[in-house]
Formats: C-alpha cells, sequence, structure tokens
C-alpha cells in the first residue's frame, strides 16, 4: 500500500510496536540484511527473531521492498537461508505463525 512505500513517516515512534510505523529516512538507507522480530503487543521484548542477507547487497531498504510484483519463477530476495534466529521452542502459538512456525 501507500502507506508502507517509504515515501513519507507514518505512524509514531513510540507506539510503533502497537500500530503501524514507517521512518522514511530509514527507507533511503543502504540495508544489507533483513530481521523480522516478533514482540507481544505493546511491549519492547523481543520473543523471536530471525535475520536473513539480501541477495543484492548495497541497495537501499525501499529498493528491496518496492519491486513490480511478479508471479512465477522468481529469484529469491534472500541468499543462504536465515543467518540468525532465536526461535524458543516453547513460543506461545508458533503452530500458527507463517515466520516462526515449525
Amino acid at each position: 500500500s501507500a502507506e508502507w512505500s517509504g515515501s513519507s513517516d507514518l505512524g509514531l515512534a513510540s507506539t510503533a510496536l502497537t500500530n503501524d510505523y514507517v521512518n522514511a529516512s530509514v527507507y533511503g538507507m543502504i540495508s544489507n540484511y533483513i530481521a523480522i522480530a516478533r514482540h507481544p503487543l505493546g511491549s519492547d521484548a523481543c520473543e523471536a527473531v530471525k535475520v536473513w542477507k539480501w541477495s543484492s547487497q548495497g541497495a537501499t531498504f525501499e529498493s528491496h521492498l518496492n519491486t513490480a510484483p511478479v508471479t512465477g519463477d522468481v529469484a529469491a530476495k534472500t541468499t543462504g537461508g536465515a543467518i540468525y534466529e532465536y526461535n524458543p521452542a516453547d513460543l506461545a502459538d508458533q503452530s500458527s505463525d507463517p515466520i516462526f512456525g515449525n
């Protein structure tokens, strides 16, 4: 959606873990890795995290995320699988989590 294009700020840093949040200046920075972290709603405690290396190095975060939609046989955006993972066995609702489910 337009809100996630990175062209303007969305939300507040103070509510980033409870509401949508985009910092436009970060979208313009070079990003060689991407991490997905899971937090309990309203908390800054990290329950689980995975980190991947982008296949294309030296590009901005915006360029990694704002590519034209494609279908079919498309090269992966990341390479080599997760390079770091913290995913405890007793993570709540793990079976229904698309990122941290086993």
